[in-house]
């Protein structure tokens, strides 16, 4: 597995697909109920994050080479977005539609196009209105998606985890359907708790999120000159101190 904090490649990875395989497994033969699996693997994403940042920092360490100094030197990039994008859709509007099945309900939800089609259009959306930006390069994308469920009780309603609907290239996100399914029949098995036997769940609604970010070198926060400049750099949760120069760690 690559050295990597972020939380999409993580997911992504063949560590954590290898859980979520066995988890889905689990869950299937009703060996492990949906909230179970989905603690699990909330504790194997967590686990796997702490091993990558030791690991990182193991490495940063050991060999202080060119190679591994940009790896450290990336983490204290700013990550500045560019561009952000939210629109939510209903049922009503859905052409395809998917169903999920769980052990005593099952939903309709908007079928895998659905979410693809507005994916890409919001990604070309995005990048248009970006066209003047000359130096936006090294782009992440960041399109997320989720789907809110409701029983006709009126006592259940929840929603699933974002769930990545492209790569942070921009490319689709190949697991995206069938783990946005699997987070569904896990909330599909918490209705019991909630609902009557013979009430109806339906989708209420999707959410699908677009973000555009790109790296700035530290490069940039000092000048070209021997010109003063500010010693800290200050972000949204910590303080970056700048040494005197971008060649002193």
């Amino acid at each position: 597995m690559e050295i990597t904090l972020s939380e999409p490649r993580i997911e992504e990875s063949r560590e954590y697909k290898e859980k979520g395989q066995y988890v889905m497994e689990q869950i299937m033969s009703k060996k492990m109920s949906g909230a179970e699996g989905r603690e699990l693997l909330d504790g194997v994403f967590e686990t796997l994050k702490r091993y990558m940042d030791a690991k990182r920092k193991r490495e940063a360490r050991r060999n202080p080479s060119t190679t591994t100094r940009k790896k450290v030197e990336r983490d204290y990039e700013k990550l500045k977005q560019k561009g952000w994008d939210k629109r939510d859709f209903g049922m009503e509007v859905v052409k395809e539609t998917h169903t999920v099945k769980g052990d005593m309900y099952s939903v309709v939800i908007p079928g895998l196009d659905e979410f693809i089609d507005r994916a890409l259009q919001m990604k070309k959306d995005m990048l248009t209105k970006q066209k003047k930006d000359l130096d936006l390069q090294r782009i992440q994308h960041y399109c997320m998606a989720s789907v809110g469920l409701k029983g006709s009780g009126e006592k259940f309603y929840t929603r699933t985890s974002h769930t990545p609907v492209l790569t942070p290239d921009g490319d689709i996100n190949e697991e995206f359907y069938a783990r946005l399914c699997g987070k569904v029949e896990m909330l599909l098995d918490r209705a019991p708790d909630y609902e009557e036997s013979d009430a109806e769940l339906m989708c209420c609604n999707a959410t699908m999120t677009y973000t555009i970010s790109q790296w700035e070198s530290i490069k940039k926060w000092y000048p070209a000159s021997n010109a003063p400049f500010p010693k800290y750099n200050y972000f949204s949760d910590f303080t970056v101190f700048l040494a005197s120069n971008e060649e002193v760690s």
